[in-house]
C-alpha cells in the first residue's frame, strides 16, 4: 500500500505565491513521508534520498518553483514507483 501524501496541498500555494500556507502543508507532508518509511509503507531508496536533498536545498534557497516542480513531479513519481 503506498502512502497518502498530500503533495498538491503543497504545491498549489507554491505556484501561487503562498509561502505560508505552504510552508505548513510542508510540515505535514514532512511528517507523512518519515512515518510512512518508519511504517515500511514507503522504502527508502537512493533516488528517494537524492530527491529529498534536493527539496531541502530548493526550500533553503527560496526556490519556491523549483521545490513546486521537485514535489509535484519527481516525489510524486518516487512514490508511486515510477522512479
Amino acid at each position: 500500500m503506498k502512502p497518502d501524501l498530500p503533495i498538491d496541498r503543497v504545491v498549489r500555494p507554491l505556484r501561487c505565491g503562498r509561502q505560508a500556507e505552504a510552508a505548513e502543508a510542508l510540515a505535514e507532508l514532512t511528517t507523512r513521508i518519515t512515518t510512512a518509511l518508519e511504517e515500511g509503507t514507503m522504502v527508502p531508496t537512493p533516488h528517494l534520498g537524492l530527491i529529498l536533498d534536493e527539496i531541502l536545498a530548493a526550500q533553503t534557497r527560496g526556490d519556491w518553483l523549483w521545490l513546486a516542480d521537485l514535489l509535484e513531479y519527481e516525489l510524486r513519481r518516487e512514490v508511486k514507483g515510477e522512479g
